[in-house]
């Protein structure tokens, strides 16, 4: 939530990644619904960790999708 925030107040240079999920394009292939239930399939499946190693980021092994701030130098 504060990551613009920590990362202006930071000295030096800072990275934050964002992924958008597009939810039109789920919808319109009819794998979830409609854009509503995409949104909600994420709020869902969506998990915080701080400082969690990278080899669980790989979304495409796991159930829920970890987000967090993973490196502070």
């Amino acid at each position: 939530m504060f990551s613009i925030t920590d990362a202006l107040h930071k000295p030096g240079f800072s990275l934050i990644e964002v992924i958008s999920p597009c939810l039109i394009y789920y919808a319109n292939e009819d794998k979830v619904g409609e854009p509503i239930d995409r949104m909600r399939y994420f709020h869902n499946h969506t998990v915080i960790k701080h400082n969690e190693p990278t080899e669980n980021w790989d979304i495409r092994r796991q159930d829920k999708i970890i987000i967090g701030k993973f490196v502070d130098r």
